[in-house]
């Protein structure tokens, strides 16, 4: 694999020199102070034995769908014909740009917030536009407006707005993105759009391999490892809602359910497990074949254009 480093941007080694010297700065601090970060794990208590299997699930099909990437990784083919009368040079640095955010500490926290953000709203999405849309329509009662019915608008307009304050959030972060905007002249204002998406795309791609892929199987793995504790957790919440004077029907459901799928979530979750390193490895060479051969048509194409 070509090296992406790029002029302007901060060379690869010595951001990892960098990160090294802090690390050790911080693994000192903790040996002075004989203090760590330490998350204990939250298998006994019962709200979170309840949502176990349901987390299971979701970190499974992540790292399931994180390990398919094919599509994504032909489109790179794709991004030199979306562009014209172009600096080549330049769009070369955008992308390379684009990599190594995709790896850095920014991005990872920008997806972080993109991820939590859009997952809240998608499962609180009708209480939350259903309230907003009883206040307007109060407020145009007030005023004589009786058949207004604002809840599609609010959902579409909601929808759009946290989508493109999500996607400026994201961006504000960018180097790659920041070139695109200050060097619209030199890359064509109309091939700014393009260029836009596909350094989105390129980081995007990046941090999954390379960031993204390990992180949700660390995550996975360590929940599978609370399997029994949260069984244990789940059984002594049954037995105590069946001794109570007045057993809580929905309780006990949720309780039901939650042990019913233990095993079968466990199950599945320990077979997206089985060759995960592997698997890893793989995705990053095609993603690094892929970017290869992006950044050699673009070189192919800047020598043409001298």
């Amino acid at each position: 694999m070509r090296a992406h480093s790029s002029a302007g941007l901060p060379n690869q080694r010595s951001l990892v020199k960098v990160s090294a010297a802090c690390g050790l700065l911080l693994a000192v601090a903790c040996q002075r102070s004989g203090e760590g970060p330490k998350v204990a794990s939250s298998a006994e208590q019962v709200g979170y034995a309840e949502h176990y299997p349901d987390e299971l699930q979701r970190l499974e099909t992540s790292v399931n769908r994180d390990n398919h990437l094919d599509d994504t990784l032909a489109d790179f083919k794709k991004f030199p014909d979306e562009l014209s009368n172009t600096d080549w040079e330049l769009v070369g640095t955008i992308y390379k740009a684009a990599d190594e955010e995709g790896r850095g500490a920014a991005y990872a926290a920008r997806y972080d917030e993109q991820a939590t953000v859009s997952r809240f709203f998608d499962e609180e999405k009708k209480p939350i536009v259903g309230r907003a849309s009883s206040a307007v329509t109060y407020a145009a009662k007030e005023k004589g407006y009786e058949d207004l019915q604002p809840y599609g608008p609010i959902s579409f307009g909601m929808d759009k707005g946290i989508s493109q304050q999500l996607e400026d959030r994201r961006r504000s972060d960018s180097t790659a993105q920041l070139t695109i905007s200050e060097q619209e002249n030199k890359l064509g204002k109309r091939n700014v759009p393009a260029l836009q998406k596909q350094a989105d795309l390129i980081s995007l791609t990046s941090h999954i391999v390379y960031v993204r892929v390990m992180l949700d199987e660390q995550e996975l793995s360590r929940r599978i490892d609370e399997a029994s504790a949260v069984r244990s957790t789940l059984e002594d919440r049954k037995e105590a809602l069946g001794k109570a004077e007045k057993p809580d029907k929905a309780a006990i459901e949720r309780t039901d359910q939650a042990l019913a799928a233990i095993d079968d979530r466990v199950a599945k979750a320990k077979a997206a497990m089985e060759g995960a390193e592997k698997r890893r490895q793989d995705l990053q060479k095609q993603y690094e074949t892929a970017l290869d051969g992006l950044l050699d048509e673009v070189d192919r194409r800047r020598s043409a254009s001298k």
